[in-house]
């Protein structure tokens, strides 16, 4: 989703998200406003047009409303969910406070430092797994 928009709009989405960054206000919302769909909305269109598995549908158009989600595909939108978060957390774009409270829970996570213990492994294994290319 974000492509297309990029390719209809140049540059809309950096000015979208450092209006948002500034004003403390979701991305989402703006897009949804000034396109008239969000990116992850426009990806899920995309990927239902090309045939893709509905759970993939699913994980595409909820990861940033994995509340919203199917439940039967709960599992990976959460998954999904949680690694955009990871993401923007280490970009310093969201803090830990900004993280859906219900998914952390159903991933058996009670706090930052867990949290970030989890980021740091996951860190590990893909510097390790980077290493060997």
């Amino acid at each position: 989703g974000q492509i297309i928009i990029a390719s209809l709009h140049p540059d809309l989405l950096d000015r979208i998200k450092k209006f948002c960054k500034e004003k403390g206000i979701p991305s989402g919302m703006l897009e949804n406003v000034s396109v008239g769909l969000n990116h992850a909305e426009i990806g899920a269109l995309i990927a239902k047009k090309w045939n893709f598995p509905e759970q993939l549908v699913q994980a595409i158009g909820q990861y940033h409303q994995p509340l919203g989600c199917d439940k039967k595909y709960k599992d990976v939108v959460f998954s999904v969910y949680l690694a955009n978060a990871i993401t923007e957390l280490e970009r310093d774009r969201i803090t830990f406070e900004e993280v859906n409270t219900k998914v952390l829970i159903d991933f058996g996570i009670e706090n930052e430092s867990q949290l970030n213990r989890i980021q740091k492994r996951l860190e590990n294994a893909f510097l390790e797994q980077r290493s060997k290319f």
